[in-house]
């Protein structure tokens, strides 16, 4: 077997190792390996060192030094009092803090949830972010409350930095824009959005230490007594658990998770042997109904609600259940995750496939127990390319926001209609480009949408035994709702095809709207299209101000447009 002796006094490299074959692949991951979530047609990308690169090179892998990082300061590194790191990362204490200058900024929008302790003590919180006031149980801690659920976590994988910040600007975007966005409005009303900003906090203390030099921390910071210390400079010798091969799946500890102590894919002693992993799965359990059954086999059921997104990075990748899926098999619910994950792909462009397909085998983690246990969807995106300036686990913070977040926010607010009916809607086609023209009361308001069923992103590798990825369908229909959706009495209005006739995936649709029997002041029109197969999209939104006869003063204007 392949030496992983450390050498603690190297510099931690990103090497480059070519494979030539599954076997290759599954002998280094399964070797404990720091194998990122990265790779090419004929490589695996490992952070090592020159003796890694030596003892891999020995093994008869050709070994290419892709990138050296630079040499970091003593661990314990102070940060000085700055709540910002490495050019503006927040720290744990900010992103704490700012779920908690939210909540009391917006008290009828969020609520907060302390649901559990870490290893070190520190308290792990999660959001609520809903409109309280349409449901008597909102944010409870119960599986069978009313509302929907969609729960976004990141930095599971402490020194992946650019996944709380994606967190930090959902939230804000959430609370922000209710009653002026008409999308998230629809959402918040409709559904809760749960958010973790911080799953590992105790190894982000440890990558914050680094100061403008992050520590590459993966794990969280269980002193096993058996690695190098202090060690976070060091690839193959950090102390830690993997908290995302630590899940209680069935298939723990398995392939793609490591029993050495000190490898950055250890899987712990036992299944949710970590604080913070059984916290988590004890919160999810409160969050979502179990509608699977125990067996890998069974299917969840088709009325299932809930969507789970856990954040990493990097690879621009989108990543469904099984984890061990081309060994162990497919999921039983494989065509509608991959279709859900083909949707998100259309909006952030990143390839979509189970682990197992586009990367390597992992088992123990997040998204394979949310979903074999209780039959909800788990999604891992892989934020950031492969290669380039916005690369890698510590990217210069403008990517941030010049890239990841506008990339992924339509991914996210997919995520959040379809949660639902994560199993059904996706199939259907997607309602884009509403626009209205706010009109005066008796003029007649027209309506128009793209409804299309060609919005798949791309698609995964030609993998031998993968299932076939989604085929678009043909239009059938589309139609528009006013001011209540269907679960909320609402009747539905035929919308019309432009062209005059429904015959291709994507169709323009538009309908007028008589207003002399609406109220003066804002309006909601709700929009979906159905395909060729009769499988109803999800709703998108756009708002309707009808306006009174005769000048207005801004004074009078504003209520109407803002719905006061």
């Amino acid at each position: 077997d392949i030496s992983t002796t450390p050498d603690v006094t190297s510099q931690v490299q990103l090497l480059r190792v070519y494979v030539t074959d599954e076997r290759d692949i599954s002998r280094i991951v399964g070797g404990g390996w720091d194998v990122i979530e990265a790779r090419g047609t004929d490589y695996l990308l490992v952070m090592g060192n020159t003796s890694m690169a030596a003892s891999l090179q020995a093994a008869g892998y050709r070994v290419v030094v892709s990138q050296s990082f630079e040499p970091t300061g003593p661990f314990g590194g102070a940060l000085g009092r700055s709540n910002t790191y490495f050019s503006g990362y927040r720290t744990v204490a900010e992103h704490d803090a700012h779920m908690t200058a939210i909540s009391l900024m917006y008290p009828d929008l969020t609520s907060i949830a302390a649901y559990g302790v870490s290893l070190q003590g520190r308290s792990l919180r999660a959001i609520c972010i809903t409109n309280k006031s349409t449901a008597a149980d909102s944010c409870a801690l119960t599986p069978t409350a009313s509302k929907p659920r969609f729960l976004m976590m990141a930095a599971i994988h402490a020194r992946e930095l650019a996944t709380a910040e994606m967190t930090y600007r959902w939230m804000d975007y959430l609370t922000q824009n209710y009653r002026t966005n008409a999308d998230v409005t629809m959402i918040l009303d409709n559904s809760e959005m749960w958010i973790i900003p911080m799953v590992n906090p105790d190894g982000r203390v440890i990558v914050e230490a680094g100061g403008n030099s992050p520590y590459l921390q993966r794990k969280n910071a269980r002193d096993t007594g058996a690695c190098a210390t202090p060690s976070p400079t060091n690839a193959s010798n950090q102390d830690g658990v993997d908290l995302n091969r630590n899940a209680s799946t069935d298939n723990y500890g398995t392939a793609g998770a490591s029993l050495g102590v000190c490898d950055q894919t250890y899987r712990g002693t036992g299944p949710a042997s970590e604080p913070e992993q059984q916290a988590l799965e004890s919160l999810m359990l409160n969050l979502f109904v179990d509608n699977k059954g125990p067996a890998r086999t069974e299917p969840a059921s088709q009325s299932t609600r809930g969507v789970f997104l856990t954040l990493h990075s990097y690879s621009d990748l989108v990543i469904f259940p099984y984890g061990d899926s081309r060994s162990a098999g497919y999921a039983p619910n494989d065509r509608a995750l991959r279709t859900l994950a083909f949707r998100f792909s259309f909006y952030n462009g990143y390839q979509a496939g189970t682990s197992d397909e586009i990367l390597y085998v992992t088992t123990g983690t997040t998204d394979d127990w949310i979903y074999s246990k209780l039959g909800v969807p788990g999604f891992t995106f892989e934020i950031g390319p492969g290669s380039g300036t916005c690369s890698g686990f510590t990217p210069p913070y403008h990517c941030s926001d010049d890239s990841f977040w506008p990339l992924n926010l339509p991914a996210f607010l997919y995520a959040a209609k379809a949660s639902r009916d994560p199993y059904v809607s996706p199939t259907g086609p997607s309602a884009t480009a509403l626009a209205v023209i706010n009109v005066r009361q008796g003029i007649t308001a027209t309506l128009t949408a793209t409804v299309t069923d060609v919005a798949f992103g791309a698609f995964g590798p030609g993998v031998a035994g993968a299932p076939a990825n989604p085929a678009a369908q043909d239009i059938l229909s589309s139609e528009v709702y006013l001011d209540a959706l269907p679960w909320a009495g609402g009747s539905a209005r035929q919308m019309a095809p432009v062209d005059g006739v429904f015959d291709s995936p994507s169709e323009q649709v538009t309908i007028s709207i008589p207003t002399s029997g609406l109220s003066l002041g804002r309006h909601t029109l709700y929009v979906r299209g159905k395909d060729a197969n009769g499988s109803a999209g999800p709703f998108s939104a756009v708002f309707l101000t009808i306006l009174p006869n005769g000048p207005l003063t801004r004074t009078q204007l504003l209520p109407l447009l803002i719905g006061g």
